[in-house]
């Protein structure tokens, strides 16, 4: 509920129902997805939000403060996942099929914790291009519309 996009989303504008935002990553690609619920008739309003915190990312350095929330959330995050025996099987397991080495809760920490600003923004440079963007919509939406959204995207 802190996040920027939910802030700007649901909190500014009044716009969403929910709002995230989340990733998933591979040996060779992933993903990284923005979710809302919305009212159709603000959705290219919010689509231009999404697209503009996104870009801020790409052009703005992050503060001190929002890099370090977002370190303590991950790190939180990562231990409350591994209060049972099971979680942690699967953490070790993943870390094994997936990075064929194995990382101890506190070594993946200190890589959290290592990220610099400078490193979010390059990162941030790499993956929100148009090129790599891609949308799904559910809900009644009509052939004019798709188009108008066609040219918000392209402005990515």
């Amino acid at each position: 509920m802190s996040s920027r996009l939910f802030q700007k989303i649901r909190e500014e504008m009044g716009a969403g129902y929910y709002v995230g935002a989340s990733n998933d990553a591979y040996t060779d690609h992933g993903v990284f997805s923005v979710f809302v619920g919305c009212q159709n008739k603000r959705l290219s309003e919010v689509i231009t939000a999404i697209i503009s915190e996104l870009q801020k990312l790409k052009k703005e350095i992050v503060t001190e403060e929002e890099l370090t929330k977002a370190k303590d959330y991950l790190t939180g995050s990562l231990y409350l996942n591994l209060e049972s025996s099971d979680e942690i099987a699967e953490f070790y397991g993943s870390e094994e099929i997936m990075r064929k080495s194995l990382k101890s809760p506190e070594e993946v920490v200190a890589e959290i914790r290592g990220v610099t600003a400078s490193e979010v923004q390059t990162l941030a440079a790499q993956i929100f291009r148009s090129e790599r963007l891609n949308v799904a919509l559910i809900g009644p939406h009509k052939e004019k519309e798709k188009n108008g959204l066609l040219e918000l995207l392209n402005h990515f």
